[in-house]
């Protein structure tokens, strides 16, 4: 017990009490129910399209940026499957990958319209349409993640959607991955909105901030949509 109270602390002083108590919820889910039940949370945020490169011009430029088609043989560099990278191309996903001397080093997935996430039942439509955008997957090899990759990538992706006509970029991140928001929050993103996620076995129910606020759900064909403005426009 006072150990498990210790752990509780220890999280509670870095994610914050409500989150702490739902992260330890959430390993306890995993454990107990053999990784069929879980608990996610997520903020939405929204980023501006930065109109200057954030990294001064003679840095990272060892780093060449490119968009990459669905059939370029580098997909198989990335750190996930080749069904979740076709299902992301059918859905009119983008992804934007670093490479240092052909070597994959980290890469931006982005959607101008709605995405279908794969981690949970739920479809997000980022707006206002036309001036938004959903950014998601932001990967860093771990052995760059102390150099220029990350900004370099966003430099790039900032410069797309600035040609676009895209004047925000929108996203979600796990309320337990301090990193991540840490990250966004350095580049002026902002928290917009949340969601709870409870998945045991078939049913997922949602709890969100944003309409529908509650839905419950029975299998894939049962998927809620938001809609996650940002700037305060609307769809």
């Amino acid at each position: 017990m006072h150990g498990f109270l210790a752990k509780l602390g220890g999280l509670t002083s870095t994610m914050g009490r409500l989150n702490g108590m739902l992260y330890l919820v959430d390993r306890l889910f995993y454990t107990l129910g053999g990784g069929r039940t879980r608990l996610y949370k997520y903020y939405f945020v929204q980023q501006p399209v930065h109109p200057q490169p954030l990294l001064p011009a003679h840095r990272g430029r060892k780093i060449s940026v490119v968009e990459l088609s669905c059939d370029d043989k580098r997909l198989s560099q990335l750190p996930r499957s080749s069904e979740v990278i076709k299902l992301r191309f059918q859905q009119g996903g983008r992804c934007l990958a670093g490479f240092m001397d052909e070597t994959f080093v980290g890469c931006i997935w982005l959607n101008p319209g709605k995405y279908q996430e794969d981690e949970v039942r739920c479809d997000f439509i980022p707006c206002p349409v036309g001036e938004a955008s959903w950014d998601y997957d932001v990967h860093v090899e771990p052995k760059y993640r102390l150099g220029f990759a990350f900004l370099r990538l966003w430099d790039e992706t900032n410069a797309l959607l600035k040609v676009e006509g895209i004047r925000w970029s929108i996203s979600r991140i796990s309320a337990f991955k301090l990193e991540s928001i840490k990250s966004h929050s350095s580049m002026g993103a902002r928290k917009i909105g949340s969601a709870v996620y409870v998945c045991v076995g078939k049913v997922q129910l949602m709890f969100s901030t944003m309409a529908p606020f509650i839905h419950v759900s029975f299998s894939e064909s049962q998927r809620p949509v938001l809609k996650v403005g940002a700037g305060g426009g609307s769809c």
